[in-house]
Parts: structure tokens; sequence; C-alpha cells
């Protein structure tokens, strides 16, 4: 296997894990261009990844790791999927990895001890946590991650986002999503309530335990939302994706 770490210094072609996906390009968001070429040969998979040059805050990030953790194909594919995703669970992660979503968590939890992840507060006792990336990443990746924004258009986005794959959102998942404190996440959700996008689905409008729900013009607001890419397997319903009442 070749080093992750080289192969994204040198951003030229190497061998990858195999796929049965035959003769297709796909993005690959390490380096400012790059693709992933699956080519059938004879019945045997040959995946190749070419790049041009290194996104420099990946690069940054991938060579502060350990000399093992740049050489292990998972870590690579968990950063570059929450490059453009704020959270990522096994049962998501399993496709992107090809693997199962036991090994898919153990993956994540091999990242989360590198301290490039970490489960979100709302879901860390669960058996199949959600994650996203660490503050001390975060900070090495802000340039990049657009998803990390206090613009009222992509706020909107990404909490409607959210509700497509959750039943309920409250104002601990916005501070995570947007990084941005609890007045200006409560602001947000204030907002989108006034406008109708989402609605209050507790009981209480104030103290602990406050959630909304999609509201009356929830999917009117899809109409005028700015396009972001697509992720694989984001709305596979495994345990753990939705979130339960009254976890605020």
């Amino acid at each position: 296997m070749t080093p992750i770490s080289a192969l994204l210094r040198e951003g030229t072609q190497h061998n990858t894990r195999q796929n049965h996906t035959s003769g297709c390009w796909r993005p690959v968001g390490l380096f400012t261009w790059a693709f992933m070429e699956i080519t059938d040969l004879n019945g045997r998979v040959r995946c190749a990844l070419i790049g041009g040059t290194p996104v420099e805050p990946v690069l940054q990030l991938i060579s502060g790791l350990p000399d093992a953790a740049q050489d292990d194909v998972d870590i690579a594919l968990i950063i570059h999927t929450l490059l453009d995703r704020a959270q990522l669970n096994s049962a998501d992660a399993a496709p992107i990895l090809q693997k199962s979503q036991h090994e898919s968590l153990a993956a994540l939890r091999r990242a989360e001890a590198l301290l490039l992840v970490t489960p979100t507060a709302r879901t860390r006792a669960w058996r199949q946590p959600w994650f996203r990336f660490s503050d001390q990443a975060r900070v090495v990746l802000r340039t990049r991650l657009n998803y990390l924004t206090t613009s009222s258009e992509e706020a909107e986005a990404r909490v409607v986002e959210f509700l497509l794959r959750n039943d309920t959102i409250g104002n601990i998942d916005v501070c995570e999503l947007l990084d941005v404190g609890a007045t200006q996440g409560s602001r947000v959700l204030r907002q989108l309530r006034e406008r109708h996008v989402i609605a209050l689905g507790s009981a209480n409008a104030t103290r602990r335990g406050v959630f909304y729900v999609r509201g009356a013009r929830f999917y009117d607001s899809m109409q005028h939302q700015p396009s972001h890419p697509t992720n694989p397997g984001s709305r596979s319903p495994e345990e753990g994706r939705r979130l339960p009442p009254g976890e605020g």
C-alpha cells in the first residue's frame, strides 16, 4: 500500500483499495483536483488515485499524524468525507470505506484516538454515535470547511440538510454543525422558526430539552438552498441515525 503521506505530497498516480465498480471516475477532495479511476482488468479491479496540487490544510493535517496513520486509507477517506459534510456515523461510513458497519465504527474510533474526530455532544453515549472533526482539526481545516459558516443562507442549508436525515434538531446540534456559540445557534433557530422552516417540537420553548422539527415551509425552503456535494449513503436508515425527541 502506498503511504497516504507520500500520495499527498507527490500528487501522482498510485494504486489504492480495490473497488468492484469498473470504468468510473469520481472526485476526491484531498487535492485541488483529483479523480478516482476504477478499471476492470479481466476480472480484476484496479483503482488509481490521480491528483494535482495537494490542498494545503489537508496536507498539514495529514503530515502531523503518526506514520502508521498516514498509511491508513480508512483515515484518509474519513477526512475526505468530512471535508464536505459536518457529521458521519458508521452506517454512512460503511459504503465509503467498503467495510462492515462494525469495522467502520472501529475506523472512526481510530480517527478519534488520533484527535481527528470526536463524537457529537448529543450522541456521545450512543452505541453508534455521529462523529465530526475535532476542534483541533477544524482549526487546521477551517478555510476548507465550507459548512462552518455564519451566513444565514448557508446556516439554513445546513439545518435543512440535518433535518432531512434526522427527526429533530436542537441548539447543541446547530452549535456543532456551524461551529458557533449557543447565542448565535439560538438566533439561527429563532430566525428559521419565524419563517416556519422549523417548528417547535418539544413541550417547552425554553430551558433544557428544547428541540425543533420540520416546519410548514420546510420543503419550500429547499427550493432556494445553495447546492452542496452529495454524500454517499447519507440516508440509510440505520440505528443511531434518528435523533430521539427530547434530547435538545
